[in-house]
């Protein structure tokens, strides 16, 4: 089987496992079809899994079960499928409405537990994911989690300290040779003053971008409140 095959079966079968879950219809007896996804998710090219991998949250949305499964593999499976379903915590499902009926707090939950593994993974790859995962999802409560990753290693504390700053504050400042840039969730700019032209540029900062900084803090309300990351 070629790789267009793998990715156009996989959408089918996700699809008509989706609209089972719509109609309240069984589907426990669909084993091979989530097996056949689960492979493809977890292909070896990445051409494959990039495609494949956002079908394990159709499953993750429709079964405990398998939400159950992922969160294992996320204990006991290869880096290989840990950073596959970390990279692929904010991949919008292909087959997903937005007027779907699932339990928006115990999905939320299940990719809180995702990046919680991540961060504290050995391995710096998966770390490093989950804790861009945490700020892409808006997970503002693990900030500790990833102080003490940071703090226990200061090369990663150079290269994600940022992103603690965001998940803390609402933004994080950089100054370069072209002038002061601000980072917030989802984006940045190049500020039109210096630290000398004002006394207090955070205070500076926290009365001219309010709006922005507010969009790092504003409640989880499920995949409604996911929906700017797709």
């Amino acid at each position: 089987m070629n790789d267009n095959d793998k990715i156009r079966i996989t959408e089918e079968i996700s699809n008509n496992l989706f609209q089972m879950f719509q109609r309240h219809e069984n589907i426990a007896n669909m084993t091979e079809d989530v097996d056949f996804i689960m492979q493809c998710a977890f292909d070896k090219k990445k051409s494959v899994w990039e495609y494949c991998s956002g079908h394990l949250y159709v499953l993750a949305l429709i079964s405990s079960n398998i939400r159950k499964h992922i969160l294992d593999l996320m204990d006991k499976g290869s880096s290989h499928q840990k950073f596959i379903i970390i990279c692929s915590a904010t991949f919008r499902p292909l087959s997903l409405i937005g007027d779907m009926e699932y339990d928006k707090e115990a999905y939320i939950d299940f990719l809180k537990e995702i990046v919680k593994r991540a961060i504290v993974c050995k391995s710096l790859k998966i770390k490093s994911m989950g804790i861009q995962r945490a700020m892409l999802l808006q997970f503002n409560s693990l900030s500790p989690m990833i102080k003490s990753e940071l703090t226990n290693d200061e090369s990663l504390s150079k290269s994600h300290g940022w992103i603690y700053d965001i998940m803390t504050k609402g933004y994080s400042l950089e100054q370069t040779e072209n002038g002061i840039w601000i980072h917030f969730h989802g984006g940045g700019l190049r500020l039109n003053v210096s630290m000398d032209d004002v006394d207090d540029i955070d205070k500076y900062i926290q009365q001219n971008y309010a709006d922005r900084i507010q969009l790092q803090f504003i409640p989880h309300n499920g995949m409604e409140h996911l929906k700017h990351l797709f």
